[in-house]
């Protein structure tokens, strides 16, 4: 656990008696009519107890607390309850809310919130406003709240932080064989705490997940961390989806050994899609726990059937020990795109997998892999469309690499800024195939692709700008084909000998300037993506300039004579 951001000894494993009152343990005896009540510490309001409340009440009432804590003597037990707690009432009978409350669990061995249904409508449980600190269930599941079997749970704004599990230190959600069990994380909620009051697991720091679905809103998982998998959300043969709400979804700042941000295995399926006014980042964290390998500073997806399909999803500043800063693929299968009104029109930074790092505690560069890594048995795939790759960097192999039988797809795909020995790598039986792709503007000591493989076709790439900034632009002995490519003067690979024609290179705009000779020179082939990085129009033939052997411009950028060129700068 992570002794250096807090001590254990003080509110782990140790209790702390505060001078508040304790909740006790209420009756069973349920009323038949939903109504609003209160519970204050004192008993003074409408029950002696939050517990005695919960145990009573008709389905659909709802449960006021008042006052800034409440001390949990034994876990706050939910089971087949209809019911809102809400938090933050300044009085009895007081209308509206005015801050939180805390529930503090003032005892070990479980979680300080339990959760169960026996079916899917015997739980719908909402919390709203609230804070659940302190659980300490270093042999169980959830340290904050247990969440089990059937049913529907809804945090709004509720933190949940300062909790210990073996599994699941702030949430632990487990769906039985044959159970319906769905958890919505919406309202400004946030599991973890960025002043360094995460939940702390051996899996799923911030969040355990195993065969339910999870909805993320407006959420954070940040400051978790779990010393094997998982720091910010550890899923197996789960459905995590991102959800319409007002505000953004941040996994940040999260450690484990594997998959710092998110581990996801078992078949599990992933759907984040950024809204314009909802962005979806998984960023600043760290897989760096533990001894090596250290993999997946961003994402850890294993197994295959393991599925992440990201629209507007930025993946960036991460760090990993060993390699993979990025993304960490093992047999799964991995989409990162612009989507559909995930960004405004002439983003170009909509999709990102960018600034992600191998690196030592000093910073300085180690380990392999900079962005992603693909292998594994299976059909181990990762693609890429509509995406920015820049700044990434590892000391060895390459930014983007392909093993086993891994399969790297590239469409409309800007790489620049990374630094590495290769920029794309294959071996084994992998193989890279790319489509409108920009790179320029990278720091390599080696190639700008290193080709090992052996599959029949390694590497596949067609108009495209392939600029090696000084390195080598192949080496290595797979076979390769390229179609339509400008590689600069010198005419490296086949392409045509000429300067790209950026608008502004030195300022990292890579878009084509008017009169650049990348304009209108490959074939329309059909099946096109039919937006550019930017999320403009493709393809744009122009009538000031003569076809090549098509319309399609090369690179990642489609002309849209003049529109938008200056207005962005």
């Amino acid at each position: 656990m992570r002794t250096s951001r807090r001590s254990a000894s003080t509110h782990r494993f140790g209790l702390r008696l505060l001078p508040l009152a304790l909740l006790a343990i209420g009756g069973t005896t349920q009323a038949g009519v939903a109504t609003t009540v209160y519970v204050n510490t004192a008993g003074t309001c409408d029950y002696p107890t939050v517990q005695a409340a919960i145990d009573d009440l008709a389905p659909g009432s709802e449960i006021r607390l008042v006052g800034a804590e409440f001390l949990l003597p034994t876990s706050l037990s939910f089971s087949n309850r209809v019911l809102t707690v809400a938090g933050g009432y300044p009085a009895c009978g007081a209308p509206a809310p005015a801050g939180k409350t805390t529930l503090r669990a003032n005892f070990a061995g479980g979680p300080a919130v339990f959760i169960s249904g026996a079916d899917v409508m015997s739980l719908s449980l909402t919390l709203r406003d609230l804070n659940i600190v302190d659980g300490n269930n270093p042999s169980g599941a959830g340290g904050g709240i247990q969440i089990n079997n059937s049913g529907l749970v809804t945090l709004d704004n509720v933190d949940v932080h300062d909790n210990l599990a073996l599994n699941g230190g702030g949430i632990s959600i487990l769906e039985n064989a044959g159970g319906n069990l769905s958890v919505n994380l919406l309202g400004g909620s946030r599991i973890g705490n960025d002043a360094g009051l995460g939940n702390d697991a051996a899996s799923g720091g911030g969040v355990y997940c195993v065969g339910a679905r999870v909805r993320l809103g407006h959420v954070d998982l940040i400051a978790n961390a779990a010393t094997n998998q998982g720091g910010g959300l550890y899923a197996d043969n789960c459905e995590i989806l991102s959800t319409a709400d007002a505000g953004d979804t941040r996994i940040e700042q999260n450690m484990a050994k594997d998959g710092g941000g998110i581990y996801a295995r078992g078949g599990s399926q992933l759907t984040l899609r950024s809204r314009i006014e909802q962005k979806i980042s998984i960023s600043h964290n760290q897989a760096v726990l533990g001894s090596a390998p250290q993999r997946g500073g961003g994402i850890f997806l294993n197994n295959d059937g393991t599925l992440l399909q990201g629209s507007g999803l930025r993946i960036d500043d991460n760090r990993a020990r060993s390699f993979a800063a990025g993304i960490m693929i093992t047999a799964a299968q991995a989409t990162l795109d612009r989507g559909v009104n995930s960004c405004l029109v002439g983003d170009d930074h909509c999709s990102s997998l960018s600034g992600n790092r191998v690196e030592d505690d000093t910073g300085a560069l180690t380990g392999t892999v900079g962005a992603a890594f693909i292998a594994g048995t299976g059909s181990p795939t990762l693609t890429l469309r509509q995406t920015r790759v820049a700044n990434n960097a590892a000391a060895g192999n390459a930014i983007l690499a392909a093993g086993d039988g891994g399969q790297l797809n590239l469409d409309t795909v800007l790489l620049t800024g990374n630094s590495s020995p290769n920029l794309l790598g294959t071996s084994s039986t992998a193989r890279i195939e790319g489509d409108f792709i920009t790179t320029a503007g990278n720091m390599l000591s080696g190639s700008l692709i290193s080709n090992n493989s052996t599959a029949a076709l390694a590497v596949d790439i067609r108009r495209s700008i392939l600029l090696a900034d000084g390195a080598t632009h192949l080496q290595g002995a797979g076979t390769a084909s390229f179609d339509c490519i400008n590689t600069g003067t010198g005419g490296a690979l086949g392409g045509t000998s000429h300067a790209p024609g950026f608008f502004d290179a030195t300022g990292g705009v890579y878009r084509l300037a008017s009169g650049s000779m990348n304009l209108d020179r490959c074939a329309v082939t059909g099946g096109e993506t039919p937006f550019d990085i930017g999320g403009l129009p493709r393809i744009i033939d122009l009538a000031a300039v003569a076809n090549g052997a098509g319309a399609a411009d090369r690179g990642a950028y489609e002309d849209v004579e003049g529109l938008l060129i200056d207005s962005f700068e």
